[in-house]
């Protein structure tokens, strides 16, 4: 089992529930959404795709202009590039509050 959250542009915050259902959580500060997509737009450019799931993998996924991008990782024997682990991390932070 896994929980999934989306933010959208409009700076609104969800979570996912397993039947496809978006539960709202909060709104977001403009400049925050704004550096959040930012940094996400930046690591797209950089590092465009990461797969090297393990038996526990996190994962992000980013939507823009119809182009879905995903890293996922879990792999013990990988390591995860900083710029995928400082996005995961600020996310993480901000669900967490």
């Amino acid at each position: 089992m896994y929980t999934s959250y989306v933010l959208f542009e409009d700076r609104h915050l969800f979570s996912l529930l397993p039947d496809s259902t978006l539960l709202p959580l909060k709104k977001l500060r403009k400049k925050q959404t704004r550096d959040i997509f930012n940094q996400a737009n930046k690591l797209k450019m950089a590092q465009p795709t990461f797969n090297h799931p393990g038996n526990m993998t996190s994962f992000i996924s980013y939507q823009a202009d119809g182009i879905l991008t995903e890293y996922k990782w879990g792999d013990p024997d990988v390591s995860v590039p900083n710029e995928i682990k400082d996005l995961y991390s600020q996310l993480n932070t901000i669900v967490v509050k």
